[in-house]
């Protein structure tokens, strides 16, 4: 029922939708947890506009839409997943028309650009890496593996717009 009315919405954008799509997917589905959800002296699992230094689109902090690990607010926040959002009409293999250093990345490039560079100065010797990238236009989901890159994903689709989609997951065949 969730899923059904998840894609029965309007399309208000990335930015508007970008409160109601965290709450419906990543708290009431999935059970992450933002500040202030966890109970209290517990670590959150959630944390919005997560800056990560140097992959912003001139080489500053970029920030990545959602991140999720295991957090406090007395230590230093390691994710173990980042995630950048997308509006519906998005193409996530698209360029961007954005400047600096970085612009011109498709919101794919930019979600690895985000996993690269959280992980960058670490050794491999922490207790947690960063190791997964979600990119989302708020239907289609991929999930990539810091490893494969871009050459690998897994790919699921709520409700396809085109025939090219596939089956999504609220159709009634086999596949879905």
């Amino acid at each position: 029922e969730r899923l059904s009315r998840w894609a029965a919405r309007s399309d208000l954008g990335e930015t508007k939708a970008e409160a109601a799509f965290i709450e419906t997917f990543f708290h009431a589905t999935w059970g992450y947890l933002q500040d202030g959800q966890q109970t209290p002296g517990q670590p959150f699992s959630a944390l919005q506009q997560f800056a990560i230094p140097g992959a912003g689109t001139d080489g500053g902090t970029g920030l990545a839409d959602l991140a999720l690990g295991s957090f406090t607010a007395k230590t230093t926040a390691i994710p173990q997943l980042v995630c950048e959002f997308k509006g519906i009409r998005a193409d996530l293999d698209a360029s961007q028309k954005r400047r600096g250093k970085h612009g011109g990345r498709s919101p794919v490039q930019q979600c690895l650009d985000y996993l690269v560079f959280a992980r960058r100065g670490m050794t491999g010797i922490e207790p947690v890496l960063p190791l997964w990238a979600l990119v989302t236009d708020m239907n289609r989901f991929r999930l990539y593996w810091y490893d494969r890159g871009a050459a690998q994903y897994l790919d699921f689709i709520i409700a396809p717009h085109t025939l090219l989609d596939g089956p999504g997951l609220l159709g009634a065949s086999d596949q879905a």
